[in-house]
């Protein structure tokens, strides 16, 4: 069963786009998406990711109380791989060509530490496609869902991803994170949750 620590770090992981990368002591910034089936972070490798043997992602910062995200990066192919077109939904063309996701050990904090195979995949994962579908053909309720919980009002949003701690908005600024108080981890669920935006 998944355990509240579990959900704690899962809920912060899927809160940010941005990170920053440690590649054998030399940082940089990356965005990067959560693959649903996996959970591995996805993001455009720059030059030494895929030789690395160990790299952590620094969630959002690296700072006291970051999220630390520590894993061997394996290269992806975007001709093959939808989490590579999940990052496209969400950013658009990334500088770099190649793609790699991080096969994780663990994720920690100052205030917690969850094993890799705690990471279960994302239960919404085979509802995402019709819920997407569901939301973009509904407009109206992505916008206020953004202007009550980012402050934000985007002028033509785009469902491109759910999870049970949320959703994820494309917006012509960029993605916006619409959070959930509670967890939902069912179509019915998370549906009625959005709903109440109206």
């Amino acid at each position: 069963m998944t355990t509240t620590e579990t959900h704690a770090a899962l809920r912060r992981l899927h809160r940010f786009y941005e990170g920053v990368l440690n590649i054998d002591e030399r940082f940089e910034r990356t965005n990067f998406v959560i693959d649903p089936a996996t959970r591995r972070p996805v993001f455009p490798a720059s030059p030494g990711v895929l030789e690395a043997e160990q790299l952590t992602i620094h969630i959002p910062e690296d700072e006291p109380g970051a999220l630390h995200a520590a894993g061997a990066p394996v290269e992806l192919d975007p001709l093959r791989d939808p989490a590579c077109d999940r990052y496209l939904f969400y950013f658009g063309k990334p500088r770099w060509s190649r793609f790699a996701a991080l096969n994780l050990e663990h994720i920690k904090s100052v205030d917690l530490v969850v094993d890799a195979d705690e990471l279960v995949r994302n239960p919404l994962a085979g509802a995402e496609p019709a819920l997407c579908r569901w939301a973009n053909q509904h407009p109206d309720l992505l916008v206020s869902a953004c202007q009550k919980r980012a402050n934000v009002t985007p002028t033509k949003p785009r469902l491109v991803g759910v999870d049970p701690y949320g959703l994820d908005i494309r917006a012509e600024f960029g993605p916006v994170r619409v959070e959930f108080d509670e967890l939902h981890e069912d179509e019915a669920s998370w549906r009625r949750t959005l709903e109440v935006f109206a």
